[in-house]
């Protein structure tokens, strides 16, 4: 990546890990199978992992870097701010014709 523009596809593909640790992590929290404390801990990798992202410059970057803006007040699943920000990228994502994707833990059904 480094010398060369990231392309939709490539930042939507990083925005696609972060939902998808978002998603198995609250599930797992929500199922019992991780308590308070864990779960607490993975939201606060996963604003470290929102804050040190990598992004290009392309038709995403800019709801990328809102949604990086947003997250370093914290990654509440809940937050208005944050759903707001991310449903902002999977828009930019959507326009720009690309996907994004979470995977599925076996025991959510994937």
């Amino acid at each position: 990546m480094f010398g060369r523009v990231a392309s939709p596809d490539w930042e939507c593909g990083q925005f696609s890990a972060l939902e998808g640790i978002e998603f198995r992590t609250r599930w797992e929290h929500n199922s019992g199978k991780i308590d308070d404390a864990a779960y607490a801990s993975r939201l606060d990798a996963l604003q470290d992992a929102w804050m040190y992202a990598v992004f290009g410059d392309s038709t995403v970057t800019p709801s990328l870097r809102e949604a990086q803006r947003v997250a370093a007040d914290g990654v509440d699943p809940d937050d208005p701010a944050f759903l707001a920000a991310k449903g902002a990228v999977s828009q930019a994502c959507d326009a720009a014709g690309s996907i994004v994707s979470m995977g599925a833990l076996p025991e959510m059904g994937g």
